[in-house]
């Protein structure tokens, strides 16, 4: 669901006038890879999937309810390290990406000068009256139960 909110917040801050959507990526995220190409991915790439980055299976990011979060910066970090040049040809045929919308996010957070997280409840949740939605959870909110389908364990010969 998340992707909804970026996408929404990166078309916002188009329109305000602070997010180039055809500018290079790199024009807010300097580190953001790229093989030489003629034409480096865009802002609208990344939004559209078609900016040629890959998207790796699985990404660690569910965690137990009661542990605390990575460090954004260095979750991120860590992802885009290990998946840094694009897999795809850019501007080719859309391929859903993960990482793509981790690259969007930080171009939005360079653009706004505001985290993905707070640009999405000051722009989004909270002038639609979500004031109890957002990327956290009181502490005395019941949770759901996750459950993971474990591999079948194989007969010991």
């Amino acid at each position: 669901m998340s992707k909804i909110a970026t996408a929404t917040v990166a078309m916002a801050a188009a329109e305000a006038g602070h997010l180039d959507l055809d500018a290079p990526v790199r024009e807010y995220v300097p580190d953001y890879p790229s093989r030489p190409v003629p034409m480096p991915p865009t802002v609208r790439q990344l939004l559209n999937h078609t900016a040629g980055v890959a998207n790796p299976l699985p990404i660690r990011w569910v965690r137990p309810a009661g542990s605390p979060p990575p460090d954004p910066q260095e979750f991120l970090d860590r992802i885009l390290a290990r998946h840094a040049r694009p897999k795809y040809p850019i501007g080719g045929p859309a391929r859903y990406s993960n990482l793509g919308y981790l690259h969007l996010a930080e171009a939005i957070t360079v653009a706004t000068r505001h985290s993905l997280t707070e640009h999405v409840t000051d722009v989004l949740l909270r002038p639609m009256g979500m004031n109890c939605t957002g990327y956290t959870w009181p502490s005395t909110a019941s949770v759901a139960t996750g459950y993971l389908r474990a591999p079948a364990s194989r007969p010991q010969p």
